[in-house]
């Protein structure tokens, strides 16, 4: 221990400063100077000043009381010691306030001795700062961080541990070696993305089906390219000068259904039709309006329509005039239903069952999916149901289409607007009971012969790091207790990407079986495909495969505007013999260029759709069709209220032939308005 020479309390031998005081220690107090005279004060006495004629406040290296600035800097940059404070407030408590001149410690000495008076203060040796206002050094910070670190490791180290005792509980829960979760990415296959074609169309079907007013104005005109078209060449000159407007609107309430139907001609580069005709119903008669080549609107009674058109049509007319309203709400509760979701909850359900019955999946990473020059990573459930547990797993699954009351709606839903197209009336025969009963057929023989429905499921099912699934292999085959295992189905669904680079390839063939391949390679940029697509046809497992198709997309999409769905973008189809052979005798190709084009009414599809004919090595012939189609909103479909007060009723086919005998000038005007088209009646009649 050793003694502070400004205050006298004992401190460490090691100390830096003295812990009364606040007076740091050099070496010429932890040490006693050589020339230390052998007269001792006694302990505890004040120590003699070295120099009392300098008054504190001249000193100067301190600052004044009242707080002004030394007149020069202290020595080694030390801070003035009249003004310095402590700023560490860890260590308020355990270390007394600095010793400040004319003031006496605010904690006593050590052993209780009294407190020493200060001595007076003098210049230090090597310019230290005055004693009577000492500078302590700053303690060693604590280290704050070091509690909650210690704290994080040891939670780690506990999940740490509680993961490697319970791992496969919880990568069951949260994890993708569960069955749950492989469950869930096979219900992501039968999901229907929204922002594909597919979701695309489905959206736009539900919200057309909430309609009952539909409508829409289109013009068509044809141009034709070849040279040897023989007998019909002038028909299609003709018809490349003629440009055919159409304009329909639809109104489904079945206690009020309208339709207003309009076709006319008019030449390519002319605004108004040269020949129109209006159908439209209106106070349950029907009318026709050819004005101008005919003076006055022709209105038919239902019951005239019967007489005129026969037995045959007589039925057309039962259907257009009563049954259509019941035949289009059929067909929109059908549309409704295919493309609604039930099937998907229907397939969530069957994979339900499968997975009862399913050994545990296997979950491999980092396995490598190939689709023709196109390869990605992804991981991998390997899934199995054997074959002892399918016939019971077939049953299940056969009990529950019968019993499912969404299926039986949709049964329901379909032969009912078949037979209504039909006009087959109410058939004997009930499709849904028929479906049951070929059900309990079924299950009857899997209770008499369970051997012959002992199949063997074999899956795998890629999936990405989010367990999105990207493809696999479905491998059925039938393995009977003591027999060989014999494949009889394979199906092969894979889709691989690489940034916008895609490839896409599915394959489905019962062993023994034509099989039928689609593959295709595109990118995708702003939801528009460019690539190339083949549709290819096995006769057998064992032989290569015959080209039925190949096709090409760039910048093919389905492009959506309010209710309505557009094609945009260019689309090539090549037909082939299904023999692989490409230099077919005759090679067709079919194309639709489609775009957006917006005009004073609204978007306009501006679309062609054109068929090539190349014989042999010529010269290709083509004809193209090209659309201008503008649908209607429900808000601007409007309808006829009332009959055309002028108007010619016609009671019977007699009174029809009449008017057309007793006016001569109907033929005149139609042939004018057939010259104004550019058309010579006489270049159709041809030489025998």
């Amino acid at each position: 221990m050793k003694n502070c020479k400004n205050c006298g309390a004992e401190v460490s031998d090691h100390a830096k400063f003295c812990t009364s005081c606040g007076n740091p220690f050099t070496e010429e107090i932890i040490k006693p100077a050589a020339d230390e005279p052998d007269e001792q004060q006694p302990f505890g006495a004040p120590a003699a000043a070295e120099d009392s004629s300098v008054p504190p406040e001249e000193h100067p290296a301190v600052a004044s009381a009242e707080g002004g600035a030394p007149s020069e800097p202290p020595a080694y940059g030390y801070p003035p010691q009249a003004s310095q404070t402590y700023d560490y407030a860890a260590q308020a408590a355990s270390y007394p306030p600095p010793y400040q001149q004319g003031q006496t410690p605010s904690v006593p000495p050590a052993y209780g001795y009294p407190p020493q008076a200060p001595p007076a203060q003098a210049p230090q040796a090597y310019g230290y700062p005055p004693q009577g206002a000492p500078v302590p050094q700053a303690p060693k910070k604590k280290r704050r961080w070091l509690i909650p670190v210690i704290a994080i490791a040891v939670v780690a180290a506990l999940l740490l541990g509680t993961f490697l005792v319970f791992g496969d509980q919880i990568k069951g829960l949260f994890g993708r070696s569960g069955g749950k979760t492989w469950i869930g990415a096979e219900k992501a296959l039968t999901r229907v993305d929204e922002k594909s074609m597919l979701g695309k169309v489905r959206g736009t079907v539900h919200s057309q089906l909430e309609q009952t007013k539909y409508g829409g104005i289109t013009s068509l005109s044809l141009e034709v390219q070849g040279e040897d078209f023989g007998q019909v060449a002038p028909i299609f000159d003709i018809i490349s000068k003629l440009q055919l407007s159409t304009e329909y609107k639809f109104d489904t309430k079945e206690d009020d259904m309208r339709f207003h139907a309009q076709i006319g001609l008019r030449g390519q580069e002319k605004t108004e039709d040269a020949l129109k005709i209006k159908l439209y119903n209106v106070e349950g008669a029907l009318v026709i309006d050819a004005t101008p080549i005919l003076t006055k609107p022709l209105v038919l009674k239902p019951e005239l329509l019967e007489g005129m058109i026969g037995d045959e049509f007589s039925k057309l007319g039962d259907t257009l005039g009563e049954e259509l309203p019941g035949l289009l709400n059929a067909s929109k509760d059908l549309m409704g239903t295919l493309t609604g979701d039930k099937f998907e909850k229907i397939a969530g359900d069957l994979y339900d069952i499968v997975a009862k019955y399913a050994e545990k999946p296997e979950f491999v990473k980092g396995q490598e999916l190939q689709v023709g020059d196109l390869s990605q990573k992804l991981d991998r459930y390997d899934v199995v149901v054997k074959p002892e547990k399918t016939p019971e797993m077939l049953k299940e699954i056969l009990t529950y289409l019968k019993q499912n009351e969404d299926l039986r709606k949709i049964i329901t839903d379909i032969s009912a607007a078949v037979q209504k197209l039909n006009r087959a009336g109410d058939s004997e025969e009930n499709p849904y009971e028929s479906f049951v009963g070929k059900i309990d057929e079924a299950l009857k023989q899997i209770d008499e012969k369970p051997d012959d429905y002992k199949l063997e499921f074999l899956r795998e099912l890629f999936v990405d790091k989010k367990n999105k699934p990207q493809g696999g292999k479905l491998i059925v085959s039938h393995a009977p207790e003591g027999k060989e295992k014999e494949k009889i189905f394979t199906l092969i669904h894979a889709h691989v990407e690489s940034g916008d680079e895609h490839a896409f390839r599915f394959f489905m063939q019962p062993e023994g079986e034509e099989g039928f391949e689609f593959t295709s390679r595109y990118t995708v940029r702003n939801d528009r495909y460019t690539g190339e697509f083949s549709l290819l046809f096995y006769e057998s497992h064992d032989q290569e495969a015959a080209v039925l198709a190949k096709g090409k997309v760039n910048e093919f999409g389905l492009e959506t505007d309010g209710d309505f769905l557009y094609p945009v973008g260019q689309l090539q189809i090549e037909p082939k013999d299904g023999s692989g052979n490409f230099e077919m005798p005759i090679s067709v190709s079919f194309d639709y260029n489609g775009k957006l084009e917006k005009q004073s009414d609204g978007q306009h599809l501006i679309a062609s759709i054109s068929v090539s004919v190349t014989e042999g090595q010529g010269n290709p012939s083509k004809v193209t069709i090209k659309v201008d189609h503008h649908p209607l909103a429900a808000r601007d479909i409007e309808f006829e209220s009332k009959l055309p007060a002028d108007r010619t009723d016609i009671q019977d086919i007699d009174s029809l032939q009449n008017l057309i005998e007793n006016d001569p000038g109907i033929m005149m005007r139609l042939m004018q308005a057939l010259s104004s088209l550019g058309i010579d009646l006489s270049q159709f009649m041809f030489e025998p």
